[in-house]
C-alpha cells in the first residue's frame, strides 16, 4: 500500500536541521496553527507519544527554516486502527 498524500501545509515553529545526503523524519506536534518540531530518530519514546504528525526532509535538502511552510503527515490517532 502507497501511503496517503501530504496533509496541507502549516508553518513551522522553529527550525528543521537535516544532514544534507540523507532522508530523515521528523516528529511533530501541532499547535496553534503551526507544527512544532519534537524531533528525529533520536527522539525519546515519551516524546514520541506526543507525535501528532511527521515530516519527510528529502536527501537533498538541509532542513527548513522556522516559519516555511511545509507538507506533513498525520499520525494515526491510537485506538482508530482500521
Amino acid at each position: 500500500a502507497s501511503p496517503s498524500p501530504p496533509d496541507t501545509g502549516l508553518p513551522l515553529a522553529a527550525k528543521v536541521v537535516s544532514t544534507l545526503g540523507m532522508t530523515e523524519l521528523v516528529f511533530l506536534r501541532i499547535a496553534d496553527g503551526h507544527l512544532v518540531p519534537l524531533g528525529g530518530p533520536d527522539l525519546p519514546l515519551a516524546r514520541f507519544a506526543e507525535a501528532e504528525a511527521y515530516l519527510v526532509v528529502g536527501p537533498e535538502l538541509e532542513g527548513f527554516q522556522a516559519g516555511s511552510v511545509v507538507p506533513f503527515r498525520s499520525l494515526p490517532v491510537p485506538g482508530s486502527c482500521r
